[in-house]
């Protein structure tokens, strides 16, 4: 509910390095991407459209395709990108290369190197198990007794409901 989500931005303001780190982080992936996308359309000669314009039809082009029901966006955020920029004034077989060089370096690429790292992970086993698959363990948990957050009531009501199964 809001009020629930309003006490935990209040627990996370109480802790400014938890704020610089959630906003902080957000503004440098965004601000990355922003300029991942000025460069892909600089790439292909296009220069008379400023940082400022790029970046506003990019956040535009995003939110429109997160309506489609797609994993990451695919199809919906091309489709849109290429919108945009023709509607900028780029030309539309400019503007298709565009979307699908700023696509592929920053969602095609990443995929195998992570996909490696992952696999690198799994066998120091540290990736997440199934408990089904577990041997049973004993679980301790210390928090703070009169602590007010409901995520924090929520989570152990969970880890009693799952210990009270067995």
């Amino acid at each position: 509910s809001i009020r629930e989500v309003g006490g935990e931005l209040l627990v996370l303001a109480r802790d400014p390095l938890k704020v610089v780190q959630l906003f902080g982080g957000a503004l440098v992936s965004k601000t990355t991407t922003l300029i991942a996308f000025a460069l892909s359309v600089q790439a292909f000669g296009v220069y008379g459209i400023g940082f400022a314009a790029l970046s506003l039809a990019y956040m535009t082009a995003n939110t429109v395709a997160s309506m489609a029901p797609t994993p990451g966006g695919v199809g919906a955020i091309e489709a849109a990108l290429v919108a945009v920029l023709t509607g900028l004034g780029v030309e539309a077989a400019s503007a298709l290369s565009i979307v699908l060089v700023f696509r592929l370096i920053t969602y095609w690429m990443p995929v195998p190197v992570c996909w490696f790292f992952l696999g690198r992970v799994r066998r120091a086993g540290i990736v997440f198990r199934p408990l089904r698959e577990r041997p049973v363990t004993q679980l301790n948990m210390v928090w703070r007794k009169n602590a007010g957050s409901p995520v924090l009531r929520k989570f152990l009501d969970e880890v009693r409901r799952v210990g009270a199964r067995g």
